[in-house]
């Protein structure tokens, strides 16, 4: 099955909503955002933003999923920093 063809099929039907959501949503639409706001920012400043969003993730991840972090996590943390 191809994408478009998921769309007609009703037990698929789930599946290729998800697909598309991801697909514009948290794809497209993220990459336009970010592009836009990085476009408006000086180069050093965008370049500290992009290679600190490892980080970033990270700490989110840990204050609103609870993620445990092993030495390896923050051995990679220092490394960035």
């Amino acid at each position: 099955y191809g994408v478009p063809a998921m769309f007609f099929e009703p037990t698929l039907r789930t599946a290729a909503l998800a697909v598309a959501w991801t697909g514009l949503m948290t794809t497209a639409l993220n990459r336009f955002i970010e592009t836009t706001a990085l476009g408006k920012m000086k180069s050093a400043e965008a370049s500290v933003i992009l290679a600190t969003e490892p980080l970033w993730a990270s700490l989110f991840a840990a204050l609103w999923l609870k993620e445990d972090f092993g030495a390896n996590d923050y051995i990679g943390g220092a490394l960035i920093v």
